[in-house]
């Protein structure tokens, strides 16, 4: 059994390398690469096998849709650009720049492998109506289902279906006799479901899970990051992670103590993320909040940190 392990990031910098080891040491037995999404320009990574490509992936016979977030809302794509770059492999496993493995993974291959898996991933289950991107397969499946794709271990056989099936869904898309595009998180586990592969949680081989989530966000530095035995997302070096937390919240946000914005910024220092925060209000238009905040943070003390439902 031969696989190939892939950490799949559009960025570089020392939080990203970091996540990058920790996945790396946990696959000793594979082939080791990066699948580097170039599209803004080359990210200088260094000492890895770097696959590098762009969000142009007409060259494969795949539509780039939606323009400017096809490999986001394709995750599958990254399979394809590994499958074409890396031929002959028996599995594939991709890991999203912002997942912290802290388990040994080569164990977790040889028995899915052992089982004859076609996939395994998390959370996996019937996709329900009211699921915000059920719509775009709206039709498609007998049986549409769900899961988050931000770590998964797929086998050569299941890449070549989607593949196979993505690209007759350019053809009918473009040519208008497609109304959607499905969502990957949709499209992936609802084919295979379809075409009877076998499937399996994540969780049937890795013990802990708990923080194997879209949210929330998780700071590189925090223990949910760093248990032994756990697969984690959503996490981030301090200064992604702060830029991050502010944009997903309205800037006003903050002062309210029992927020979600105060609650992620519990423990770092106020002067630390001031200036993204004031940058947010200035961006919403919000002079008198970023007023509000700045008299704030001009009488807080040096080193202020919130704690919990706690005002300045």
């Amino acid at each position: 059994m031969r696989y190939v392990a892939a950490f799949r990031t559009y960025t570089w910098d020392e939080g990203v390398a970091e996540l990058a080891r920790r996945f790396f040491a946990a696959t000793p037995a594979a082939r080791q690469v990066v699948l580097a999404d170039e599209t803004r320009g080359p990210l200088g990574i260094t000492g890895y096998e770097v696959v590098s490509h762009t969000e142009d992936t007409s060259n494969l016979g795949l539509l780039v849709y939606p323009a400017g977030n096809s490999l986001w809302y394709n995750v599958d794509y990254g399979l394809y650009i590994l499958r074409a770059a890396l031929p002959g492999y028996d599995y594939y496993l991709t890991s999203e720049s912002d997942l912290a493995v802290n388990t040994p993974l080569d164990a977790v291959v040889r028995e899915a492998a052992a089982r004859q898996r076609d996939i395994v991933a998390h959370w996996m289950g019937p996709a329900t109506p009211d699921w915000e991107w059920s719509a775009t397969a709206a039709g498609m499946f007998e049986h549409s289902m769900c899961s988050l794709l931000f770590f998964m271990l797929l086998s050569a056989r299941a890449i070549d279906l989607l593949f196979h099936m993505r690209r007759a869904l350019t053809l009918e898309f473009q040519a208008g006799r497609l109304a959607t595009w499905p969502f990957c998180e949709i499209f992936v586990p609802s084919l295979l479901r379809q075409a009877r592969m076998n499937f399996a949680e994540i969780g049937e081989y890795v013990a802990d899970t708990q923080n194997l989530r879209l949210r929330p966000r998780l700071l590189l530095s925090e223990a949910a990051a760093n248990r032994p035995g756990s697969l984690a997302h959503s996490v981030l070096a301090r200064p992604t992670y702060i830029r991050a937390v502010i944009k997903e919240h309205p800037p006003r946000d903050w002062f309210a103590p029992a927020s979600p914005l105060r609650h992620a910024l519990r423990e770092i220092d106020l002067a630390e993320y001031a200036p993204a925060l004031c940058a947010a209000f200035a961006q919403a238009g919000d002079e008198a909040g970023l007023a509000r905040f700045r008299q704030a943070a001009q009488s807080a003390p040096p080193g202020w940190v919130m704690a919990p439902n706690t005002s300045i």
